[in-house]
């Protein structure tokens, strides 16, 4: 299951819910989608990488 949890500049952040048979999530991961489609399994980390492409961060935070 795929929710979006933000989108700037057209960018789009993403939490990817793997989901079980039972209906219980299994896991989690995001997707940060740009010109690419990138994976993190930390929340923090993904933010950091919209927060890039929206040309919110310094260089120097990547």
């Amino acid at each position: 299951m795929r929710i979006e949890l933000e989108r700037r500049a057209g960018a789009r952040l993403l939490r990817v819910d793997v989901v079980g048979v039972s209906g219980q999530v299994c896991g989690s991961r995001f997707e940060v989608h740009g010109t690419d489609v990138e994976t993190f399994f930390d929340l923090d980390a993904a933010r950091a990488r919209l927060d890039q492409l929206a040309g919110l961060a310094s260089p120097a935070a990547a």
